[in-house]
């Protein structure tokens, strides 16, 4: 009887002690774009070619709020922010006249965790910053030929997210990319039989990580990056 007790007591304390199996993660949840009431102001044009010099380029970190990002992504958590430069090697990159620009607060990248997810990335990058004239006569080649998304998300032009290319917008003086990314997060929990369950629209989808992340890109570049955009050009000053 007392061995009995005793190794109850043992039990119990190693339960107690015992490292959590990891729990299925919850499934992800897809909101839409409620843009606050700040604005991004695109600097005045002080350069001869048209460009606005690369110190007066806004600050990519300050496109997306946190409640930006939680009213699309409600379950983002510990957003953390990295900023970069945008170089330009020359003008004639863009069909324009002039020396080199630095941009150095032109990129952001946007790092948080969702349910079992850690490493889940939005990436935001300036790609010109210049007279409206001046981004219309390279809209063609910063969007590499693809289509315009009907509506253009409150902007003049968007162009949809392919895989390996980000969603890139225009509106005013700013042209920038937004992407979203969920394919080289890695998981903290185990995902049922390898399959990540996001709720968007009143619907749930199962989407295969071995056999079809392909649809999962899908997804991000038509359903999430759209929202992103909206969120940044509702909030873009157009002189």
């Amino acid at each position: 009887m007392a061995l009995a007790l005793i190794g109850a007591v043992v039990f119990v304390a190693w339960r107690a002690c015992a490292p959590e199996q990891p729990e299925h993660a919850p499934p992800l949840l897809i909101g839409t774009a409620k843009p606050g009431a700040t604005h991004i102001d695109p600097g005045t044009v002080g350069r001869p070619d048209g460009f606005v010099e690369g110190t007066g380029w806004p600050d990519a970190c300050s496109f997306l709020s946190d409640a930006e990002i939680q009213a699309v992504l409600p379950q983002a958590a510990r957003i953390q922010r990295t900023r970069g430069e945008v170089r330009l090697s020359t003008m004639n990159e863009f069909d324009a006249t002039g020396g080199p620009l630095t941009a150095p607060r032109g990129g952001c990248t946007y790092k948080f965790e969702l349910p079992g997810l850690q490493g889940v990335v939005i990436g935001v990058a300036e790609k010109i910053d210049a007279r409206p004239e001046v981004v219309d006569m390279n809209w063609s080649n910063l969007v590499s030929h693809r289509n315009d998304v009907p509506g253009a998300l409150g902007a003049e032009n968007c162009a949809a997210g392919i895989t390996g290319q980000p969603m890139t917008c225009r509106k005013g003086q700013l042209a920038y990319d937004v992407s979203f990314d969920l394919l080289q997060a890695f998981s903290t929990t185990a995902l049922r039989g390898r399959k990540l369950h996001v709720r968007h629209g009143g619907r749930s989808t199962a989407f295969d990580l071995d056999n079809d992340r392909s649809a999962l890109g899908r997804f991000q570049s038509t359903v999430v990056e759209p929202e992103l955009a909206k969120t940044i050009n509702a909030k873009i000053v157009k002189a």
